[in-house]
């Protein structure tokens, strides 16, 4: 998902790029607390 290239939307794809090279830049540990933090988010709605 967060990898297939946006069409049409360049708005978007820029802030994917922006929140891929965020989380290559975070340690281990600190991804996967975002990332369970997000699931936690979107399962909860």
């Amino acid at each position: 998902m967060l990898l297939e290239p946006l069409k049409g939307c360049k708005g978007l794809y820029n802030y994917r790029q922006d929140l891929i090279k965020k989380v290559m830049a975070m340690p281990d540990l600190q991804v996967r607390e975002y990332l369970d933090y997000q699931q936690r988010i979107h399962h909860s709605v």
